[in-house]
């Protein structure tokens, strides 16, 4: 999801937009329910970004290259009552992802 957030952003999407993309989108494709977004009283359930400077080079389903200026690096989850630390090993910064 972090990398799909970030090609979608390097491409001009505003980040409301971006998250609409990989969240509510995806809930309507696969008939699930939508969410009204955190609710006193409702159960957690989303990830913590950051996100970093990077001088990326990502590739779409094409083979089109993109340059990611902005990378997006999931740095918690959130499920329930129950906090969890990402151990995401970071790329390059300045590499090439496929």
């Amino acid at each position: 999801m972090a990398l799909t957030i970030s090609k979608l952003y390097a491409l001009g999407m505003d980040l409301e937009a971006c998250i609409t993309a990989v969240t509510e989108h995806p809930r309507s494709v696969l008939e699930l329910p939508a969410r009204e977004g955190a609710q006193l009283g409702s159960r957690a359930d989303f990830t913590l970004f950051k996100i970093i400077d990077s001088n990326l080079e990502v590739s779409d389903s094409m083979g089109k290259l993109l340059k990611l200026s902005s990378n997006f690096v999931p740095i918690a989850t959130i499920i329930g009552d129950s906090h969890r630390p990402v151990k995401f090993p970071l790329p390059s910064l300045t590499g090439h992802i496929t």
